[in-house]
């Protein structure tokens, strides 16, 4: 029969967030379940877990590490491996095309003398644009350099899509290690959060919101200080490290993890007892130290985020915050089949690629048992309650069920908030993954020996997370016209010229002119939705349609004041271009030349003719 928890169990749950000498009584502790465990399966488990142990503790974070990263390789790059260089891992989206130019902004920036942060002339010539707004991840970018450089941009781009979700399990083992002291436990937590249904939607080519492992090694930094197992200057220094690189790659997540971060701290001192409280009152104040030393680092860029930011939310937050539904059935398509659940799922108002809620019945339950077996513990109180926070405030600022309803919530708050209004809703429940990561490790761990009810439920759990995933894959090839990939537009274009690149999907220009090694300037260029130019056609009258441009010629007047002003040497389209684009430089005294791909059309040798024409 399963036992009651020996006191060394009890210490297992309680500390979360106190010291071991405070553990004894207050834990979420576990009643009899009535399920006898197997002999066989017991000495089983204890080979295994003697094999873990003899590894050592950092053998055994490398160990779940590896784990972690082939599994990753499975689920998500399966059939890139062979082409790591040619072929994305999330579908050469648009968003990915930003993340690629961004790579080789970097080391082309650094090696020219310029500042890869802030204003580039490369893109809106010739005003340029403020990068502050743009999703550059300037600290992957930085650390992958030598990889773009070798391999090319996709490489950098495919590898963080490979290894940000063993990445992100990796940091979550090790906060739930040093709460349970436990490695098959802590393994599936792990587990849990670095394949969470957030992982598994920002798959699909959201780097900046998928390097997010920085927030389980901040908590993971705060419960060894409060252990007492961290000493006050490595703390200050370590999590200032860990700050900075979050704030490197996201901007957004640094600013939600500060949010719900405070949150967790004031639950933790409104549960603690009062020697425990003492100690976070502490630990709060060396972090304090630790956000004072990176707002000193990055205060010129935070000024020019908050000089530069958009006015009001980016989008719509009411079709960016997640439907209650979301929790618990998941949106379609996915591996369970495109439409088991689209009648219920599509009335949503947020996009199905978009939705990282979902929890699943299945893992509820491990929620709800956690709650029921520890309801005399306040330690299982503050974490419920902490899930419950971003759970809330990923409602937006109103509540929506099924795509009705209309009530006020407190997200309303946000969206007033400067800088954080433009932080979506739905992006929220990765800090509730956090809490029931930590919740399905201390649900293992509490049982003493191998409770095989228990961990059959945390894998029909992560099975259900498994097929909620999007599918298919969607890995496909990147294509680069021959023009931009062979070198041949040197013999055609001079150095340093801005041109007006007119590919037919959105966000290919950024390709381009990555592929060319910014040879030259664009008058144009999509650099995502937060940034005020966005998808804007301001100036030559290019409209969108979806992700794709409108190949309709505009008006002529228009199009030629814009050539004029902003200096275009050659206006460059994929081929074949359609016969009115000849016509209209016909009309304008040049004719177009198709090669590689591309369909070049460069001004006369007298110029552009005048704007009255």
């Amino acid at each position: 029969m399963e036992r009651d928890p020996e006191p060394q169990a009890e210490r297992v749950g309680a500390s979360a967030i106190a010291t071991d000498a405070d553990l004894g009584p207050d834990l979420p502790t576990a009643d009899a379940d009535g399920a006898e465990t197997s002999t066989r399966w017991s000495r089983t488990a204890d080979r295994v877990s003697g094999r873990v142990r003899s590894t050592g503790p950092v053998g055994r974070a490398f160990e779940a590490f590896l784990a972690y990263a082939a599994l990753s390789g499975v689920l998500f790059v399966r059939g890139v491996f062979a082409h790591f260089s040619s072929w994305c891992i999330s579908g050469c989206r648009q968003d990915t095309m930003v993340y690629l130019w961004s790579f080789r902004w970097m080391p082309f920036a650094l090696g020219n003398g310029l500042n890869p942060l802030f204003t580039t002339h490369y893109v809106w010539a010739p005003g340029g644009v403020n990068l502050v707004w743009v999703t550059t991840l300037p600290g992957p970018s930085f650390v992958l350099t030598p990889v773009t450089l070798i391999w090319g941009a996709l490489a950098s781009d495919n590898l963080i899509l490979w290894l940000a979700p063993a990445l992100a399990g990796w940091a979550c083992y090790l906060l739930c290690n040093q709460l349970t002291s436990r490695f098959g436990p802590a393994f599936a937590g792990g587990a849990i959060f670095g394949f969470s249904s957030y992982v598994g939607h920002h798959m699909r080519g959201h780097v900046n919101l998928l390097l997010m492992f920085c927030v389980p090694i901040a908590v993971y930094l705060v419960v060894r200080r409060v252990r007492g197992r961290l000493g006050s200057r490595a703390f200050v220094v370590l999590l200032a490290l860990t700050l900075l690189g979050q704030f490197s790659i996201s901007t957004e997540i640094f600013v939600t993890m500060t949010l719900f971060g405070g949150a967790a701290l004031l639950l933790a001192l409104a549960f603690a007892s009062k020697d425990v409280r003492r100690d976070l009152l502490a630990t709060t104040l060396l972090i304090g130290f630790a956000y004072l030393i990176v707002f000193v680092i990055v205060s010129p860029y935070v000024l020019e985020v908050i000089r530069n930011r958009p006015p009001g939310s980016v989008r719509p937050l009411e079709a960016n915050s997640t439907d209650p539904l979301s929790y618990v059935l998941p949106r379609s398509p996915t591996w369970l089949g495109a439409g088991t659940l689209r009648q219920i799922t599509s009335r949503s108002l947020e996009r199905a690629s978009d939705d990282t809620a979902y929890v699943g019945p299945v893992l509820l339950l491990v929620v709800a048992l956690f709650a029921w077996f520890g309801r005399r513990s306040r330690w299982t109180w503050m974490l419920l309650a902490f899930i419950l926070v971003p759970v809330v405030f990923s409602f937006g600022p109103t509540l929506h069920v099924g795509g009705r309803g209309g009530i006020a919530m407190p997200g309303a708050a946000l969206a007033r908030a400067p800088v954080i209004s433009s932080a979506f809703p739905e992006r929220f429940p990765l800090f509730a993954w956090l809490g029931i990561a930590v919740i399905v490790s201390l649900f293992l761990a509490q049982a003493p020996g191998l409770s095989l009810w228990r961990w059959a439920l945390v894998l029909l759990g992560a099975v259900t997370l498994a097929v909620a995933l999007p599918s298919p894959p969607y890995r496909s090839e990147l294509r680069v016209p021959a023009f931009f990939a062979d070198g041949t537009y040197q013999q055609y274009l001079h150095q340093g010229e801005t041109d007006l690149l007119l590919p037919t999907h959105v966000g290919d220009e950024m390709l381009w002119q990555e592929a060319a090694g910014f040879w030259f300037r664009q008058s144009r260029g999509y650099v995502g939705d937060a940034h005020r130019l966005g998808l804007s056609d301001r100036g030559p009258g290019i409209a969108t349609v979806g992700d794709s441009y409108d190949v309709a010629t505009p008006p002529i007047s228009r199009f030629l004041r814009y050539l004029q002003q902003q200096d275009v040497a050659t206006v460059i389209l994929r081929a074949p271009a359609p016969r009115a684009w000849d016509d209209l430089f016909a009309r304008l005294g040049t004719y177009g030349i198709t090669i590689g791909g591309v369909t070049l059309y460069r001004a006369p040798p007298g110029g552009w003719p005048p704007s009255t024409q």
